[in-house]
């Protein structure tokens, strides 16, 4: 049973990691496409937002052991932590070079709303 050390200390691991999460997140799509004028990341963040703050909330009044449990989970398996560390780069590799091939109509184009002439 959660006592309420560990769920204060719970509410503090959510208050920073959320945040850090979005903020990755809107990045990464933002930089993929080229403009901060992505409707779609944007709109892909709010709705991770709502999410996270729904299920979160829903949790920590319905059963917030679980949520501990899963906060201080770690992978145990080798063959599991390989695949984790290997995810985080191959993601990134896979996702910047994306950000060369789009908005091939020169800087005039970077942050700025999306137009015809810009991809």
């Amino acid at each position: 049973m959660a006592d309420a050390r560990d769920i204060a200390r719970l509410k503090r691991v959510m208050l920073i990691r959320v945040p850090v999460a979005l903020v990755v997140l809107l990045a990464i799509w933002l930089t993929a496409a080229g403009t901060l004028w992505y409707w779609q990341a944007w709109a892909m963040t709010g709705t991770f937002l709502v999410l996270v703050f729904l299920v979160g909330t829903y949790y920590l009044r319905v059963d917030p052991d679980f949520l501990v449990h899963r906060i201080q989970a770690r992978e145990k398996e080798a063959a599991q932590k390989r695949v984790v560390r290997f995810w985080t780069p191959l993601t990134i590799v896979l996702i910047l070079p994306q950000r060369s091939t789009r908005g091939s109509a020169g800087p005039r184009c970077r942050l700025r709303p999306v137009s015809p002439g810009c991809s």
